[in-house]
């Protein structure tokens, strides 16, 4: 089972974005044996998580993290201003849709090849995965 939440009510998430139908598909395409928390959050609140855990004092669009319990598999963290300033606003619903599927990989056990910031992705297993279950949960929501 995959939940949402808006940790900031007065996050702006665009209303466009079908957040209950990507949920369904997700959790169908995601055999989840425990629950997934997706979490919408600020700017400040994922530079903090990210200077934390990763020691690297900037904003970023998604953080994730395995949680050591019987009930939940982990976390991930979405920053949707980070999101909405570095994506095209037509693209906007594909890159959600993209974050919540990269998390869920990470989650999942799979993770990037190369050094993060010199990753290529094209070629990565985890990034081919992730365009596949895009690419099918697209056409699923436009049906």
């Amino acid at each position: 089972m995959i939940e949402v939440f808006n940790r900031d009510k007065l996050l702006k998430i665009p209303k466009d974005i079908p957040i209950d139908k990507i949920k369904l598909l997700l959790e169908r395409e995601f055999v989840l044996e425990n629950r997934i928390n997706i979490v919408f959050v600020t700017p400040k609140y994922i530079q903090r998580l990210n200077s934390e855990y990763r020691k690297k004092d900037e904003v970023t669009d998604l953080l994730s993290f395995n949680i050591d319990s019987d009930t939940i598999l982990g976390e991930i963290y979405i920053c949707p201003e980070y999101v909405i300033n570095t994506t095209p606003s037509k693209n906007l619903q594909k890159q959600i849709t993209r974050l919540f599927i990269h998390g869920i990989l990470h989650l999942k056990g799979y993770d990037h090849e190369e050094k993060f910031d010199e990753l290529d992705y094209s070629n990565e297993a985890m990034y081919i995965k992730q365009e596949q279950i895009l690419n099918k949960i697209l056409i699923e929501i436009l049906q």
